[in-house]
């Protein structure tokens, strides 16, 4: 027997490099999500409530908020967590499940 007949084909499986689109995408929406953010504070202070915005985030109670926001990160980080591949070097691409 020869030694390329002794080796099965083994299935291909396409892996994108990492970053690339969701990069750009993450980074335009960073940067939407700012410009709502100025664009708030600017609406706040043209119609003068601002004083009231504060006195209303005076009454939150900042240890129960933290912790909320704390597990709120936590949960969208494993549920965001990209898939990695048996080496742990790259994410495996979602059309490798693909039947």
């Amino acid at each position: 027997m020869t030694e390329s007949s002794q080796h099965t084909s083994k299935p291909q499986v396409e892996v994108e490099a990492s970053g690339g689109d969701d990069n750009k995408s993450a980074r335009r929406g960073a940067i939407f999500i700012g410009v709502v953010l100025v664009g708030y504070i600017v609406y706040l202070v043209v119609t003068g409530q601002m004083g009231q915005f504060w006195a209303a985030m005076s009454s939150v109670q900042a240890p129960g908020s933290l912790s909320r926001v704390f597990a709120c990160l936590c949960i969208c980080s494993l549920a965001l967590w990209p898939m990695r591949s048996p080496s742990g070097s790259t994410p495996i691409h979602p059309s490798a499940f693909a039947t």
